[in-house]
This record gives C-alpha cells, sequence and structure tokens, in this order.
C-alpha cells in the first residue's frame, strides 16, 4: 500500500529524455484530477526519433501554434526517478518554451528499463469498494469496558473479505483490503483498513488495464451507490522491472480508509462477496452492457452526477430508454423491408381508389411519414412489463392512480408511460412544457426502469433495489 503515491502534489525539476538520447530540462507539475503538465525548454518543434541523432535539429521556425500529438515523452527527477507520458501532446508556447500535456503519466524507479511500457500487474482503488466488496475485514474485536491492569484491545482478520476470482481471459482479480499500523509506541494504536483490487495476468499498456478494469469498476460502483466514485489511486508494476505509480485528471491522490456506511445510507445495489456476485463478471457484463447499449450506458453514468438541468436529464433519459429498447426488441413489430413492402400496398390501394382525391393522395405522400416504430409510451410499458415483479409492482403503487402532480399533462392518459411520452414530445417540439415538479417525477420513475433493467444485465438480484423503494431511500414520489 505505500507504494500508491511516490510523490506529493507540486512541481518537480527533471530532465526530459528524447528518443534521439538528447535531453532538454523542464519543470513537471502533478496535481490529483488534473492534467499532467510539464514544461520544457529547448524541445524540438517535432519528437526526434532515433535515425534524428545523426541528422540537424528540426528549425524552430517551423512550429506551429496550437496542441499536437508528440508521442512517448520519458524523462528523469532529480531525485532519480523515472517519469514516462505514454501519449503526451505538445502546446509550443514560444520559441524555445514548450508545455507537454498528458491525461496519465507513470513515476517508478526504473521505468527506464521498461521499454515497451507494458505491466503484468495493475492495483487499484475506487471510491465505493467497500460497498461493492460486500465483507468487512474485521469479523470480530475487542475493546475493555474498563482500563484495568493488562487490558486488550484487539480483532480479527476475516478471512473471506479477500476475495479472488479468475476470469474468462486468465487474469487473476483479488478484491482485498491491506492494513495500516502507526508506528508502535506506548501511547496510542491505530489500525486502519483500504479496501483495493489488484489485477494480474499478461503484460499490456497502461490504457488498456484503465479501459479493462479501473474505469468500469468506478462506473460500476457509482452505478451501485448511487453517487459518483473517483478513482483515488492507481499503481502499475512489471515483473522484474519494479512499480510505477500512475498520476493524471481521472484519479484523485485521496486514498481512502474502509468505514462502515453512515446509518440511514442507501445499502449498494451489487455486492460482491460469498455467494454473491464476482468482480470479474460483474466488471464484464458492466463492459458489455457499454458495448451493446452505448447510449443507455452512457446515460446512467450520469444518474449520480449532479448539476444537470432537468430538461436536459429527462430528455437524455427517455433518448437512452427509447435507445435500449430499439437495441433489445427492435425498432417496429415489424422488420423495415415488411412493413415497407405492407406500407406499399396500401399507398397503392389507397391511390387506386376513388373515394380518395389526387390532392388528398398527394398530401397523404408529402406528410404522412410513417415509419412503423413503437410509439414512446409503447417501449416504456414494454420496458416496464420486462422488470422483475417485485419492481412492477412498487412502481404500480406510486403510479396508479395517475398522481395529481401529473393530471394536466394530457387528458384521459392511458397510463403514466403515456404521460411520459407525452411529456418527452412536449418538450422536443417546442410544446408547453412540464414544470420541472413534473420532470423530477417522471425522471425518477424512467431512472427506476433504467436501473431495474441494469440489475438484470448484470445478473443480480432486484431485491436489494426493491427495499430500497420499500424504505424510502429510493422515492418514486
Amino acid at each position: 500500500m505505500n507504494k500508491n503515491q511516490l510523490l506529493s502534489v507540486g512541481e518537480y525539476p527533471l530532465e526530459w529524455r528524447l528518443a534521439d538520447g538528447s535531453s532538454v530540462p523542464g519543470v513537471l507539475t502533478l496535481a490529483g484530477a488534473e492534467t499532467v503538465t510539464g514544461t520544457a525548454y529547448g524541445l524540438p518543434a517535432e519528437p526526434p526519433s532515433h535515425e534524428d541523432a545523426a541528422r540537424a535539429r528540426p528549425s524552430w521556425t517551423v512550429w506551429e501554434p496550437g496542441v499536437k500529438p508528440y508521442g512517448v515523452v520519458r524523462g528523469e527527477l532529480r531525485n532519480n526517478l523515472d517519469i514516462a507520458l505514454p501519449d503526451a501532446c505538445v502546446s509550443h508556447q514560444l520559441p524555445g518554451h514548450s508545455v507537454l500535456l498528458a491525461s496519465l503519466a507513470m513515476i517508478g524507479p526504473k521505468l527506464r528499463d521498461n521499454r515497451d511500457l507494458v505491466f503484468d500487474e495493475i492495483t487499484f482503488q475506487v471510491e465505493g469498494l467497500t460497498e461493492l466488496s460486500g465483507v468487512a475485514p474485521l469479523k470480530e474485536y475487542k475493546i475493555p469496558q474498563r482500563l484495568a491492569d493488562d487490558a486488550t484491545y484487539g480483532g480479527t482478520w476475516n478471512g473471506e473479505s479477500t476475495q479472488e476470482w479468475t476470469n474468462h481471459g486468465g487474469d487473476r482479480v483479488r478484491m482485498h483490503y491491506v492494513a495500516s499500523f502507526a508506528a508502535p509506541q506506548g501511547y496510542k494504536l491505530s489500525f486502519t483498513t483500504a479496501p483495493v483490487i489488484t489485477v494480474s495476468g499478461r503484460p499490456r499498456p497502461l490504457d488498456e488495464w484503465m479501459n479493462t478494469y479501473v474505469r468500469p469498476s468506478a462506473e460500476l460502483a457509482g452505478f451501485a451507490v448511487n453517487r459518483p466514485q473517483a478513482i483515488t489511486f492507481v499503481t502499475v508494476e512489471r515483473e522484474g522491472v519494479g512499480h510505477a505509480s500512475v498520476y493524471g485528471r481521472e484519479l484523485s491522490q485521496q486514498r481512502f480508509d474502509a468505514e462502515q456506511a453512515a446509518p440511514g445510507a442507501m445499502p449498494a445495489l451489487v455486492r460482491c462477496g460469498p455467494g454473491r456476485a464476482s468482480m470479474p463478471d460483474l466488471i464484464g457484463r458492466w463492459s458489455a452492457m457499454k458495448r451493446d447499449y452505448p447510449v443507455f450506458a452512457d446515460y446512467l453514468t450520469s444518474i449520480p452526477a449532479p448539476g444537470l438541468p432537468i430538461t436536459a436529464r429527462f430528455t437524455a433519459l427517455m433518448a437512452s430508454l427509447e435507445s435500449f429498447h430499439t437495441i433489445k426488441y427492435g425498432a417496429g413489430p415489424l422488420g423495415k423491408k415488411e412493413f415497407s413492402r405492407e406500407k406499399n400496398n396500401v399507398m397503392k390501394e389507397i391511390r387506386n381508389s376513388r373515394d380518395v382525391s389526387e390532392v388528398n393522395y398527394d398530401w397523404l405522400r408529402r406528410w404522412g411519414n410513417f415509419f412503423g416504430t413503437y410509439e414512446l409510451r409503447e417501449r416504456l410499458r414494454a420496458l416496464h412489463a420486462g422488470l422483475p415483479r417485485a419492481l412492477q409492482d412498487l412502481v404500480n403503487a406510486a403510479v396508479e392512480p395517475v398522481p395529481d402532480l401529473l393530471a394536466d399533462v394530457v387528458a384521459n392518459p392511458e397510463d403514466i408511460w403515456h404521460i411520459a411520452g407525452k411529456a418527452r414530445n412536449n418538450l422536443a417540439h417546442g410544446n408547453t412544457p412540464q414544470t420541472n415538479e413534473q420532470l423530477s417525477l417522471l425522471t425518477q420513475l424512467g431512472n427506476t426502469l433504467a436501473v431495474g433493467h441494469v440489475l438484470s444485465l448484470l445478473g443480480a438480484p432486484a431485491d436489494p433495489f426493491a427495499a430500497a423503494i420499500t424504505r424510502g431511500d429510493w422515492r418514486l414520489e
């Protein structure tokens, strides 16, 4: 755990090492949750290669303003630590003064020996791992009732808090807690734990590790606890080369210790632990959902994000549910070709009818846009019907009869989904919009559909979600 942060935030003088063997001085700036930046003095306008050593330097008279890719950039800090920017960009501010930018950077003692910048192990922490773990690291502890002679403090480690799996690709995934002890002394005793995930497998670049495990874990944790969860730290390691800490705008660099959830906090919707889901399976299913339902997944990651206006959130929600339904069930009851054939037959019959004038037929051809797709109300109704029965019943109890707040959206509505479709159309087509209170209620109902279907895609039970609704942790009214 001591490997999670080699350097504190701040500025560090260094030498940037270029591919042709030359170097230029500069300053590296590190800060949590910010792009890694560094100044460089005398940096060539174009990244040199090994062959450039035998040629003249690129002229400073040819550079153009702006930001452009600069490839892999390495450096050496004055404390002998190495730095690597795997995909840097450069902005030449003035001749002789450039700024390097990178979304991710690695800093470690022996990075120069890792020529291809691939790693066979990664350890990381994301907020929400305590809730996702589902297992406490201490199964019992002892606190003396009074401070008598030889009174003992202590605890028993829970071996089940270390959970290990091997996925289909052969990667070994371990969700575990690491312990930290204060230096032994006669005046105080401190013992804390922190949840982390360690994955080992075939060597691969940092960004592949991030895309396969780290980013999906943060998104999954955010979904599970219904609030954004940050990546706090990442370290990578390669056997025989050593480890490196990772910095970048995605990482807060603020490690947290495990704590019991606050009283009244909504329990996680998804948890690992004995008899529950495996982390590799959850990550795999989450990644498959993002691949198969991209618009739906994009919205899901924004559900816990604060600050989005309710009109924008409701519109995005309806679009994401519509996209999800289309991919899962199809655009309409008939395929495109079959619908087109039926439509043409009907139009021919109308054209040949003596009861339809030429003017009316032309109007129908011009303005009768028939695409054979489901209406939004039908899509929402089908998604509701696809929920587990316990969730269906809870939603029905909240919207039957239609709440008074929504009574004026549409006259004689068929059901709540008819109202939701009408509200979306009002916003989309510039009609009289609904109030923020009305949209908030419809959004929460739509979010309930979304969460219910995600739980099904993850293979997770809906019982915790149903219990959260029953307790009022997740409100439907």
